[in-house]
């Protein structure tokens, strides 16, 4: 059986038995693409992506956020499974009590940095010690050039850092040393990283959109918030750093989530267990005795 991932039209001509994972809805994406053929493009991109997802028999799932958006496009049977986190994250040790809030991910509108920037404002106006770090590539030069001139406008030039594309090890240092992650995308289906910080125990004040909401638990594990109201994420922002009781709680619940949803060996067990059920007991035992003979 063969695992196709993140692309539905890569199935197309693929007539043995295979399972899809969706990871994002892809023409969305298109959309927040740069040049004059993004709407063609996601045109083009949701026709074969339609196409590629009703001909497939088996589907995974790592959001419900999917199902909700194009359940409709989606005729073979659906396995939930979430994507696994490395045990790195898990043995994340936070030590820093600054006022650090960390974006990780690409610098690009689709994210929302430019937003995000102008909420902190807000947050380093009421915590001047208050700093923003942005890790992520910074390939979309014309996007990034735009976020350094706001952050030169804003006056926040000492209190604003882009990192560039960081290395796992770098990454972790940098939850390591803070107090929230901020991600207040436009569009996403489930970040990677909002996982990983939950893993590594780090609160996350994240967009109220998509399947975001099927990660964080507002009030519990992090905050949701509009990510078009300044005003909401400046509020949310500033709370995670200035009480210390509702960031701790939310730090130990977010470790515990990540534990029981996100750990490598929940995750494997969940993808052997849909293996098994899609080949068949007497096809998978054959193939596991094949595998043991080599």
């Amino acid at each position: 059986m063969t695992h196709f991932q993140g692309v539905a039209g890569w199935t197309f001509g693929y007539s043995s038995p295979y399972v899809l994972t969706i990871h994002g809805i892809n023409e969305k994406d298109a959309l927040f693409s740069r040049g004059r053929l993004r709407f063609l493009r996601y045109k083009v991109v949701g026709l074969v992506e339609r196409l590629g997802r009703k001909k497939a028999d088996n589907i995974i799932l790592i959001s419900r956020y999917v199902e909700k958006e194009i359940g409709e496009q989606l005729m073979g049977k659906c396995w939930p499974i979430e994507n696994p986190v490395s045990d790195d994250f898990y043995e994340v040790e936070l030590g820093s009590t600054a006022p650090t809030i960390l974006y990780a991910g690409h610098v690009k509108s689709q994210k929302n940095v430019d937003n995000l920037i102008r909420a902190f404002k807000g947050v380093h106006a009421e915590i001047p010690s208050a700093t923003l770090r942005i890790a992520g590539p910074l390939d979309d030069q014309k996007f990034v050039n735009k976020c350094r001139k706001l952050v030169n406008d804003l006056e926040l030039d000492t209190a604003v850092q882009f990192l560039g594309n960081l290395s796992r090890s770098a990454l972790l240092i940098e939850l390591s040393q803070a107090a929230c992650l901020a991600l207040v995308s436009h569009q996403e289906n489930a970040p990677m990283v909002i996982e990983e910080a939950m893993a590594a125990g780090v609160p996350v004040v994240a967009s109220r959109i998509c399947g975001i909401p099927y990660m964080i638990q507002d009030g519990k594990t992090g905050f949701l918030v509009d990510q078009n109201d300044n005003d909401d994420i400046t509020d949310r922002l500033i709370k995670v750093l200035l009480e210390s009781v509702t960031s701790c709680a939310m730090s130990e619940q977010s470790r515990e989530v990540a534990l029981s949803r996100f750990h490598v060996q929940a995750v494997a067990k969940k993808t052997v267990e849909t293996y098994r059920a899609i080949v068949g007991d007497g096809v998978w035992k054959e193939g596991m005795k094949n595998v043991q003979n080599l």
